[in-house]
């Protein structure tokens, strides 16, 4: 096996002049492509950030990468801070993978099953561009939203991190679901006590720490992981603690009136105890059973309002309708995005390839006047995941995309079926359950562009596929 040198050593002196000339200017350029700010001082200070990211060791790396995904959009929508800083995940995860690649990896290429399919949505984007009109400069910003957390996944396993560090990949994503449990039930009894406000704005506050009125993707977080907790219970046999972990996933959803969990929790069930598991993880009649049973509770507790009046709401037809078919008060219909699609993409070749990369990116952090939510605010301001990559990318894109988490899917089956250790086993079958979430949940949310979800997929995806690599299952 071909093997590569170690991150870079802070202490190597000669090394880290090296690296200041030949990345400094890279990271202010970076910088100025990412804020679009004319503010020196804010620049310098950007730059400074992402230099010191790059000049440390990959963990420290990952762990910035990582926090900028989980809680840079709160910090932003809670200190008034500039929108652009949004892209700082981005310009980061290019950076090390520049230092990665041609500096420790010595520009040796890292075989996964994802890079072809990667690779033809990279070409498709620069393809869409040319036949675009949305503008080169918010075109590749746009498709950096697109392509910027699976690159994520070739870096991760291009640094080759050991067993300890991808153990610690899995803890922190589990922690940080916990963290939104505290926050958000924080946020709550704040907004219900000591600063009083009316049931919807204060649904919007108690999101967590993903961002402001974040219900929707507290929902998704809430129930990939909980699919990773079902994995252990699975795997390792029931334990009190597991049940009460999955239990106070459920308070976000609570709190932030996010309905969609009762959706993501209920297709989460039956397909973790009826579909995922392999057949020495137990009997199929019991798990039916016990899916039937935690399914059926699950919607009890919601259609008789034991969760409050706004959950009832998803068995109402009108609601259904309101929220599903036509334009809603808070934006696109979730299934009206069909029919949006379909009248947006205007010619054949519109349809293979969509309108560019950035015409659904929010004007406040491109600036570019030619997006389809600059023409139309209201309709585009919430848009499915599934309508942002097919107007972006056309209907080439989403299957590539489509096929991109096949790929995963595949390899982690692959993994799940030979891997001979508990721990891995647990995460792989809860990961399964995971991807299932991650993929439809984008009929209701942008979940494959909004950070801390991508970043949550892609790494538990690296690890998983990492440690195949140092158990001999996956090769490099």
């Amino acid at each position: 096996m071909i093997t590569r040198s170690k991150s870079l050593n802070v202490t190597d002196l000669g090394r880290k002049c090296f690296y200041l000339l030949l990345l400094a200017p890279l990271a202010i350029l970076l910088s100025t492509a990412a804020t679009g700010t004319s503010n020196y001082i804010f620049l310098l200070v950007f730059a400074a950030i992402i230099f010191f990211t790059v000049l440390t060791k990959f963990q420290y790396s990952l762990i910035f990468i990582g926090l900028t995904s989980y809680f840079l959009s709160y910090a932003i929508y809670y200190f008034n801070l500039p929108g652009p800083l949004i892209n700082l995940g981005y310009v980061l995860i290019l950076m090390v993978l520049i230092r990665e690649y041609f500096f420790t990896a010595n520009m040796l290429p890292v075989r996964t099953p994802v890079n072809a399919v990667l690779i033809f949505i990279i070409a498709l984007g620069f393809l869409s561009i040319a036949a675009g009109n949305s503008g080169v400069y918010p075109s590749f910003k746009g498709l950096l939203r697109h392509i910027g957390f699976p690159l994520l996944f070739v870096l991760i396993v291009m640094a080759e991190p050991d067993e300890k560090l991808t153990k610690k990949i899995i803890y922190a994503v589990i922690a940080v679901a916990f963290v939104q449990v505290v926050a958000s039930t924080c946020q709550f009894i704040w907004y219900s006590t000591v600063a009083p406000k009316p049931s919807g704005m204060r649904s919007d506050l108690s999101g967590g720490l993903l961002g402001f009125s974040c219900g929707g993707y507290t929902a998704t977080l809430m129930a990939m992981v909980f699919c990773l907790i079902m994995g252990f219970a699975i795997v390792q046999g029931f334990r009190w603690y597991l049940g009460l972990a999955a239990i106070s996933l459920l308070a976000p959803i609570y709190f932030a009136s996010a309905r969609a969990g009762v959706y993501l929790f209920g297709a989460a069930i039956p397909f973790m105890l009826i579909f995922a598991p392999l057949s020495r993880h137990g009997s199929l009649i019991k798990r039916i059973m016990l899916a039937f049973f935690l399914f059926a509770a699950i919607i009890f507790i919601a259609a008789t309002g034991l969760l409050g009046p706004s959950f009832q709401a998803i068995f109402n037809p009108d609601y259904a309708y309101e929220y599903s078919i036509k334009q809603a008060d808070s934006g696109m219909g979730r299934l009206q995005a069909f029919e949006v699609v379909s009248s947006q993409l205007r010619t054949p070749l519109e349809k293979l390839v969509g309108r560019g990369p950035g015409m659904l990116t929010p004007t406040s952090i491109t600036e570019n006047p030619n997006s389809l939510i600059a023409e139309n605010p209201k309709l585009f301001g919430s848009v499915s995941g599934y309508a942002y990559t097919t107007l972006e990318l056309g209907f080439i894109g989403m299957v590539l995309f489509l096929l991109l988490y096949l790929q995963v899917y595949r390899f982690v089956r692959r993994f799940l079926i030979l891997i001979d250790d508990k721990f891995w086993e647990s995460v792989a079958l809860g990961f399964c359950g995971s991807t299932f979430i991650y993929v439809i949940s984008t009929f209701y949310i942008d979940s494959w562009i909004y950070y801390p979800l991508p970043f949550t997929f892609w790494v538990l995806a690296a690890a998983i596929y990492r440690m195949g690599v140092i158990r001999g299952i996956f090769t490099v």
